[in-house]
This record gives C-alpha cells, sequence and structure tokens, in this order.
C-alpha cells in the first residue's frame, strides 16, 4: 500500500483550485490524498473509501493546504495506529500565521474508524456525519461552521473544537463520555439545532469546560432537546470548579423534553437559561437544573443556575443549591431557587405538546388560558413579537409569555 495521490505547492495566497479532482475512486492506499505546501484541492463526486494506515490521514492527509470537497463520500477507512487521529488530517504548524481549511458541501463522512476530521477549520454544508468511531466526526477544529448537516451515531461524539458556529443542524444518538454532540473549553454558537437521543457521562448533548487557561463560552438559541442521556446534565453540562469558576454557558429560547440524567435532568451546573420550556425530563435531583458544591478546604463553593423566564411542568429544580429563578412558571410548591420576583405557581398543565408542522417532533405550545401566558419579563436582544407560544399561531405581542416561543406557521396577528 502506498498513496493514492500527492500534491504539492507553494503559492501562499492562492485560494481558487490549482489542482480538480473529479469522478474518482480512491481505495486500498495507506493514504488517499496528500495535500502538501499551499496547496488548494477541489474534489468533485469523488469516492475515497477503504483506505487504512497507522498513521492519522488515511483519506486525506493536509499540511498547510485547502480542501474543498463537493458530492463526495470518505467513507469506511482506517487509522490504526495509537495516537493517531482523523481520516482526514490536516496539520497546522503553529509558528506559522498562514491556517488552511476542509470544507465539504454535499458530502458524507461515514463509517470511518479513527475518528472523522481533525485539526484545522472545517467547515461543512449540508453533509452526513455518520457512524464515524474511535474519535469525534469532527474533532479539535479551529474557527469551525456547520450547517444543515446532520451527526447520526457517531460512537466517539460529534464535534469538538474552539471558535464552533452550528446553525440548522441535527444530532441524532451520538455517545461520548462528555458533550456526545458538542464539547468545548473555547467559543462555541449553536442555533436552530435538533439534539435527540444523545448519550455521555456528563452533558448528553452539550459540554462546556474550563481549565487553567481556557474557559467554555457557549450560546445555545432556539434549539430542541429531546430524550439525552447523561449521567449530570442530561442535555447540556457547565463544568465548575472554585478555583476556576464555570462556564459561561447562555442557553435562549429552547425546549427541553424528557431528557434524563441522575443530576439534572435537563440542565447542570452554573449556567443561565432565558425563554427555555421543560416538561418530563428526569432526574434524582433536579429534573429542569442541578447544581453541586465544590470544596476546598473547609470553603464551600456552591454552583447554582439562573432561569429567566422559562416554563417547567412537572418538572422543578433541584435542592442541592440554590437556584436563582425569576418571571417563570412551575409547579406550586417547587423548593430548592431564589425567587427573583415575577414568579407563578402553576396548578395545572400549561403545555399543549403538538406536531403542527409534522416534522415528527413535538413542539411545547402554551395553553392560551395558562398562567405562563403574559408573564411579564425581559430578555434582552430576544424579539418575542414576531414568534408564538400558542398553537393557533397568533404572535406575542403583549406582556413576554413565558417559555419557548417558535416561528408562526401561519400570519394570524397578535394575540389577545
Amino acid at each position: 500500500r502506498g498513496h493514492g495521490i500527492d500534491t504539492l505547492g507553494d503559492v501562499f495566497d492562492h485560494v481558487d483550485p490549482q489542482i480538480v479532482l473529479a469522478s474518482l475512486d480512491i481505495h486500498g492506499t495507506s493514504r488517499g490524498l496528500q495535500v502538501m505546501g499551499y496547496t488548494t484541492v477541489e474534489i468533485r463526486d469523488t469516492s475515497i473509501h477503504d483506505n487504512i494506515s497507522t498513521n492519522a490521514g488515511a483519506a486525506i492527509y493536509q499540511d498547510n493546504s485547502r480542501t474543498l470537497i463537493h458530492d463526495s463520500s470518505i467513507v469506511g477507512n482506517q487509522v490504526t495506529g495509537a495516537g493517531q487521529y482523523g481520516v482526514v488530517r490536516h496539520l497546522i504548524n503553529w509558528d506559522l500565521s498562514y491556517f488552511g481549511f476542509t470544507e465539504l458541501w454535499n458530502s458524507t463522512v461515514a463509517d470511518n474508524v479513527g475518528g472523522g476530521i481533525y485539526g484545522a477549520g472545517t467547515r461543512a454544508h449540508g453533509c452526513l456525519f455518520e457512524g464515524n468511531s474511535e474519535i469525534r466526526a469532527a474533532s479539535n477544529t479551529l474557527a469551525s461552521f456547520f450547517e444543515d448537516s446532520d451527526f447520526i451515531g457517531n460512537l466517539a461524539g460529534a464535534v469538538s473544537g474552539a471558535n464552533v458556529t452550528v446553525e440548522r443542524c441535527r444530532f441524532i444518538d451520538n455517545q461520548d463520555d462528555a458533550g456526545a454532540a458538542v464539547v468545548t473549553g473555547y467559543k462555541a454558537t449553536v442555533r436552530d439545532s435538533l439534539f435527540v437521543g444523545n448519550h455521555a457521562e456528563q452533558g448528553g448533548a452539550i459540554t462546556g469546560w474550563i481549565g487553567d487557561f481556557n474557559s467554555a463560552d457557549i450560546d445555545v438559541f432556539d434549539s430542541v432537546f429531546i430524550a439525552n442521556t447523561a449521567t449530570q446534565g442530561g442535555a447540556i453540562y457547565s463544568h465548575g470548579y472554585w478555583f476556576m469558576g464555570s462556564a459561561d454557558i447562555d442557553v435562549v429560547n429552547c425546549q427541553f423534553i424528557a431528557n434524563q440524567a441522575e443530576a439534572g435532568g435537563a440542565l447542570f451546573g452554573s449556567l443561565d437559561a432565558y425563554a427555555s420550556s421543560f416538561t418530563g425530563n428526569t432526574a434524582a435531583s433536579g429534573d429542569v437544573l442541578a447544581g453541586f458544591i465544590d470544596a476546598f478546604g473547609e470553603d464551600l463553593y456552591p454552583f447554582a443556575g439562573r432561569l429567566h423566564s422559562c416554563a417547567m411542568w412537572p418538572d422543578e429544580v433541584g435542592t442541592t443549591v440554590v437556584h436563582q429563578v425569576d418571571n417563570s412558571c412551575f409547579p406550586a410548591g417547587m423548593q430548592g431557587f431564589a425567587d427573583g420576583g415575577g414568579n407563578v405557581g402553576l396548578i395545572t398543565d400549561p403545555f399543549e405538546i403538538l406536531d403542527l408542522d409534522d416534522d415528527g417532533f413535538d413542539t411545547l405550545y402554551l395553553d392560551p388560558a395558562s398562567p405562563c401566558v403574559d408573564l411579564g419579563g425581559m430578555v434582552d436582544g430576544f424579539d418575542a413579537s414576531v414568534l408564538t407560544t400558542q398553537a393557533s399561531q397568533c404572535t406575542d405581542a403583549g406582556l413576554l409569555d413565558a417559555g419557548a416561543h417558535v416561528t408562526p406557521l401561519e400570519d394570524v396577528g397578535a394575540c389577545g
């Protein structure tokens, strides 16, 4: 076994393709494609499969280069050597100012052993990452962007890296030790995405870490979490410890349905949730949210969460620490929180659970007669007046309704 195709260039700022590879079948090599030295390679309608190497990059190895992949598949490749990561491996030399990237459109990265894409910037548009194992489907990436892509059944997690952006993606049945869908100790932004059936010990779907020199800053908007599981944080886990504080995680306008954990059925740790809805999440401690206490000697450091303008039923927060709750509706008699004002206790279920858009997943609408409607409160940067919380599709133009809002399926005007 030798290399399939080797390329070499030396033009630092040449971004247009210098080499185009189309309609190829690259298999049975120790390195399907090697892209070196500032080369820009475009790949179209090509299958790179069943290549095996002891070293990383069994399918594609990049060294300070750009690879543009269209309508292609990277399937069934293997990296067998210890400490070697990614069947697509992009090496970046940290002493250089040049940064290449791997970009994919309508392509598949599946059933690879030793991980999918590892290193450098990765951009994926309308792609499928499925069944990759040992290392994440897209791991240790820099300034990466994923849109309209599916991550399904990856056995060592889906995405990790620094400065990760995820938009309109689906993460289904992925698993890992932490954050089976997304894990980072740096910056991540997630929008309009779906997380179903993911599993990890910490953070079934998303985990934010802190370290001695870094801390996660994660924003999650307009997303849905269903039936994710973990030991701590069925859906989202915020890591923290006494010396460094905690990851900075904000959750805005999200729905959490039937997630499960021993602690924090939906959320765990010190994080903020705004205008979000929770139902059917379960945990021994904190169906909605659980915190923890870290200790240094005799000093105790509580890590609690904060809920703003949220709707919960029958789920409640945990009582290990005192969480902050304001402008929210929850089961009457709930314990374990400091009342920030504007709250209301519920004696009946406020939700109408419906799949009106026929996408196969339920939406947590509010009963128009529920006390959660017109509860008040404010969420910075959140325009509820063009969104709805009700099955009638009327927009929330009055006082802010508690809980998650969705885009109306039709224009019926304002509620009230």
